[in-house]
């Protein structure tokens, strides 16, 4: 099943990229065709394409409508039914649901899906395609395509994965506050994706474009007391640490 363009996003169990996710489960797809079908008539009456409206509000509206439409119809199981069973009677209660304006009204959509939260993505990465790790470290490139987007329309693929698409992604396209940036594994800068030095730029590229410098990207840099002689990996933190560009390390192991 594909999830068709640019829904909002992902019903069911999604991958970050590090495990297979399961198949989609069948309440899963009938969010999506619902979803589908729902912005389709929406964007008629907004005389738009779809790929645009679902960007809208409208299209997050669109999603979630679906996705009571669904959780109406399926008491408990993956896929829906006519009605509950005894047994479910006896033993579901009835969750929440979405209040939400008419998809097509964008308006009321943006209004009523505004907020103020603070949300705050813990473990993101980027790319620099140009580096030398392409070369390098052919095991790392291969992982790192199969990670770029099947809409990607760039004359080279990891340019869907560099430090404009991240950008873009993280603060454009979604409603994320602040992201901490974190290292794709590497041996050292020959075959970093992103060395700690390019991330740093990340982060001041980022605040760059906010109002008064607002930092909105942080570092993770990493430790790694396997990979080499454990003095110069200690040394290594503690230089990057007197930066003052790290906002947190992780224990992890090099490749």
């Amino acid at each position: 099943m594909t999830n068709g363009p640019g829904l909002p996003f992902v019903p069911g169990i999604v991958s970050n990229g590090e495990f297979l996710p399961p198949a989609p489960s069948a309440r899963a797809e009938q969010i999506t065709r619902e979803a589908m079908a729902i912005a389709e008539r929406a964007a008629r009456r907004r005389g738009m394409d779809r790929r645009r409206f679902l960007q809208s509000a409208g299209g997050m509206a669109a999603m979630l409508t679906a996705t009571n439409l669904v959780a109406a119809c399926s008491p408990g199981g993956d896929g829906p039914s006519a009605s509950p069973t005894t047994t479910d009677r006896a033993t579901t209660t009835t969750g929440g649901r979405y209040e939400t304006p008419a998809p097509e009204d964008i308006e009321a959509c943006e209004h009523a899906l505004a907020g103020t939260e603070f949300i705050f993505d813990v473990h993101t990465h980027h790319v620099m395609p140009d580096g030398p790790w392409r070369e390098t470290s052919p095991r790392i490139a291969d992982m790192i395509r199969r990670l770029v987007p099947a809409d990607c329309v760039a004359d080279d693929d990891y340019e869907c994965l560099d430090r404009i698409s991240y950008i873009n992604d993280l603060f454009l396209a979604s409603d994320t506050t602040m992201a901490l940036l974190s290292d794709v594994p590497n041996s050292g800068d020959a075959d970093a994706p992103v060395t700690f030095e390019q991330k740093v730029g990340t982060k001041e590229f980022a605040a760059s474009l906010t109002r008064a410098g607002q930092p909105r990207v942080l570092v993770h840099d990493v430790i790694a007391p396997n990979f080499g002689d454990l003095d110069a990996r200690l040394d290594l933190v503690e230089e990057t640490a007197a930066t003052g560009q790290v906002s947190a390390f992780k224990v992890g192991a090099r490749p």
